[in-house]
């Protein structure tokens, strides 16, 4: 079972190993990455998802150990059409491309066809970038985004996950309902997302990841009919998920924890059938969902004892959700993704 962390302290002691890993709703842990033993396995990445039902963008800047990948996703829920591409650039490797400080600074990314930026100044963050021939279904149409998010959560859920091996390690922590505002292209057509619909989530992730590592998770946003937020966002792995087992839904301005989700994907012949019907459930019975794509980014890449395969799908989440208090929330075609992370390396 997972294990609330009340006191602030380092996430690793001074030899490099794990020193406190749980949950909180407050970000307790200081990340001293200096003290690290595993250098080279250290992955670290801020990650931003919009929308407002009609459209959604997944934009991300990380910072690998010698180079640093940008990579985004635009989605049209009504079209069911989705977009992705990423770029990527060797770098110095003592180069730090992220904001240290969780509430103020700048992440910044550089490469041959791309720049993203994100600014954070304690209650507002601003995500500008273009990518150029981001669009290649059609003809060859570049990527440019501006976004205003504002939004001064008073709750932020943090996790700090654990391995087998003790210098292994992943912080992660999320703020949940931030109102958006801006504007985007798709093909060179300009669109906006702002108004009551448009909310934002922010994850911030630092780990140093064992060579093999899979991650199940999906991520919801929407106003319900009464006129109050949702955001739930669920993960499975990684770690062992029975001390890492907490996810969080924030309803209404407050943050709510889940145990141990459980995700199934259907099967198909050897494999699965990620554009099948998804299932969740959770231990403590708050999260009966069942998710049915419309679209899938995939990648699978093939290498010397390497292996990568990453599925992102979107569509709609129906269901149930149970509230701490007891009330029940259902929910019914609610825009949002899922994804399955496998890499071995």
């Amino acid at each position: 079972m997972a294990v609330k962390i009340v006191k602030k302290d380092f996430l690793l002691d001074e030899n490099g190993k794990v020193k406190n890993y749980g949950f909180s709703k407050d970000m307790v842990l200081t990340y001293n990455k200096k003290v690290a033993k595993t250098p080279r396995n250290i992955k670290e990445q801020d990650t931003y998802y919009i929308s407002n039902g009609r459209f959604a963008l997944r934009l991300s800047i990380t910072d690998f150990y010698s180079f640093g990948m940008l990579s985004a996703s635009v989605v049209d829920f009504i079209k069911k059409r989705c977009y992705f591409n990423s770029s990527k650039i060797k770098k110095n490797k003592s180069l730090s491309i992220l904001a240290s400080n969780e509430k103020i600074g700048i992440s910044q990314l550089k490469t041959n066809n791309a720049e993203f930026t994100f600014e954070k100044q304690d209650a507002q963050i601003h995500l500008t970038g273009k990518f150029k021939e981001f669009f290649t279904e059609f003809s060859p149409a570049d990527l440019k985004f501006d976004f205003v998010l504002k939004g001064n959560p008073e709750e932020v859920f943090m996790e700090s996950c654990c391995f087998k091996n003790p210098y292994q390690f992943c912080l992660g922590s999320s703020y949940c309902q931030l109102t958006a505002a801006g504007r985007f292209n798709i093909n060179n057509d300009e669109y906006g997302i702002d108004g009551e619909e448009a909310l934002a989530t922010g994850h911030y992730y630092r780990a140093a990841l064992p060579h093999k590592i899979e991650i199940r998770g999906a991520s919801l946003q929407t106003v319900l009919e009464n006129g109050k937020p949702l955001t739930v966002h669920l993960t499975m792995g990684p770690g062992d998920n029975e001390i890492n087992d907490k996810s969080l839904l924030y309803f209404d301005g407050k943050l709510e924890t889940v145990d141990e989700v459980n995700i199934y994907v259907q099967k198909k012949g050897y494999g699965k059938d990620y554009m099948g019907t998804w299932t969740f459930y959770s231990r403590d019975g708050k999260i009966e969902l069942i998710f049915e794509p419309l679209m899938q980014n995939k990648y699978k890449k093939f290498g010397f004892f390497t292996f990568q395969n990453h599925h992102q799908v979107f569509g709609v989440f129906s269901g149930k959700i149970k509230l701490d208090s007891g009330e029940e929330l259902k929910i019914k075609n609610v825009t949002g993704y899922s994804q399955h992370i496998f890499n071995l390396w």
